[in-house]
């Protein structure tokens, strides 16, 4: 069956039934995109169903001779279930909610008193910094350089792991955090463990020993990656391809250009850059939507939009709100990041 035939059956399908005429994407759109990553996927009826008190749209029918059940919101078109046969390849566990730098609100930002005050309030992923060290080791700092947090001078890759740990980077939040001090990744990872998932910053360093260390703690196949250099995540997708990296899509040609090129499970939204429009955009990919939130719109109502247009990992300076938030309204993921994100679902399909 071509893409045509099946995008027509499905809209044949939806129309038979009149549902959602006031939904944001079109029934077209919906099959589309169904379309593009199932191109033998054949429509054979399509409901109207609720989750968790959003409207969506319930499409059955056949791909590879077995009979598949997609779920799609109707509203911003994220992925709630995939069924293959009896199987489920994927559900949508909820929203995730990442803790920038740990916290910077209840802790020094990037330390491990950060890092258990985030999993403390709830977090299910913690973003953090990372650069190496002069003598190859890899640190959390998010500064380049050390003044802001430390009171020392010079730059991090100019420092030895020894220089580094002589330095108080909890004083300057307030005295009863003095004597925290820069973590390396592997104080970090250890604390995370079974607590909370990786979202991990790069900021500078050697890209191959770095992947190297995540392969002997069995953590490529379950952290998520973020680079602003565009070489960087090019290395990474060469060298460990299943590290499940989150380029920043912009609002831009080139910027989906790059998304292209890259093919991840998630897109980073910045938040100078989020919009209803650029999660939909994301969801009809099948991506994950990356929503960032520090800044001005780390509010109780920044967030609430952002959950409405559906966001599936939310990054906050303000946790407390956030998981507050999600609680209340039954959408806080109920594990920890894991696979397969709702791209990878599909890839049996394919």
């Amino acid at each position: 069956m071509t893409n045509h035939f099946a995008r027509s059956v499905c809209i044949l399908a939806v129309a038979a039934y009149g549902l959602l005429a006031d939904a944001a994407i079109t029934q077209q759109a919906a099959c589309a995109a169904i379309a593009g990553q199932m191109p033998d996927f054949a429509v054979e009826l399509v409901e109207s169903v609720d989750v968790k008190g959003f409207p969506a749209l319930k499409i059955s029918g056949h791909s590879a001779q077995q009979p598949v059940e997609i779920i799609l919101d109707a509203n911003n078109a994220r992925l709630y279930r995939l069924a293959k046969g009896p199987r489920t390849v994927y559900e949508w566990p909820g929203i995730y909610v990442v803790g920038h730098r740990g916290t910077v609100t209840f802790a020094p930002e990037n330390t491990l008193a950060a890092y258990r005050k985030a999993i403390e309030l709830g977090a299910h992923a913690i973003e953090m910094d990372i650069r190496q060290t002069k003598d190859k080791h890899y640190v959390i700092m998010h500064d380049a350089t050390l003044d802001r947090t430390t009171g020392a001078s010079g730059l991090v890759a100019q420092k030895t792991l020894q220089e580094l740990e002589a330095l108080d980077a909890g004083k300057w939040f307030g005295e009863r955090f003095a004597g925290e001090r820069i973590p390396t990744l592997e104080q970090v990872l250890d604390a995370l463990s079974g607590k909370a998932a990786p979202d991990l910053d790069f900021k500078a360093g050697e890209v191959e020993p770095f992947i190297d260390l995540l392969r002997a703690r069995n953590l490529v196949a379950t952290a998520t990656f973020y680079s602003g250099n565009p070489k960087v995540l090019q290395e990474v997708r060469t060298l460990a391809p299943e590290l499940r990296i989150r380029p920043t899509v912009r609002p831009t040609e080139s910027g989906r250009q790059a998304i292209e090129e890259l093919d991840p499970p998630i897109l980073n939204i910045e938040g100078r850059d989020f919009s209803e429009a650029l999660v939909l955009e994301a969801h009809l990919k099948f991506r994950l939507a990356f929503v960032n939130m520090m800044g001005g719109n780390d509010t109780a109502e920044g967030m609430q939009r952002a959950v409405d247009a559906g966001a599936d990992f939310i990054q906050t300076d303000h946790l407390d709100i956030l998981v507050g938030l999600l609680k209340d309204r039954g959408l806080y993921a109920k594990n920890l990041p894991g696979r397969p994100t709702a791209f990878e679902g599909l890839k049996p399909l394919r």
